[in-house]
């Protein structure tokens, strides 16, 4: 998750943004507030008996949906609710399937 917060700097540069704009000051506590919400549906789905490739598959597929729909973006409210939504799914399914 500390990668989010390396990028913060650049995601603000990129879209213009101030120096200390509350949009780049609040991706990674959003995207560990929403993993929250998702970790739960990854551990319901893991404890389920669902095949661990599958719920890796199923993660890794929203994310990466995700990510490329908030890489073709312009507005910089867009991008942050793609890429948060993405990020706290990713980490929220696919990292729940070690607990199997």
């Amino acid at each position: 998750m500390y990668v989010t917060g390396t990028f913060q700097t650049y995601i603000g540069s990129y879209f213009g943004l101030e120096k200390d704009s509350a949009l780049t000051k609040d991706l990674l506590p959003t995207c560990v507030f929403l993993y929250i919400f998702t970790s739960p549906v990854g551990g319901f789905l893991a404890q389920r008996g669902l095949n661990p490739k599958t719920l890796i598959a199923i993660g890794s597929s929203v994310t990466i949906s995700l990510f490329f729909i908030s890489s073709c973006v312009s507005d910089a409210k867009a991008f942050f609710a793609c890429y948060v939504i993405a990020f706290a799914f990713n980490h929220g399914v696919s990292y729940m399937a070690p607990i199997q």
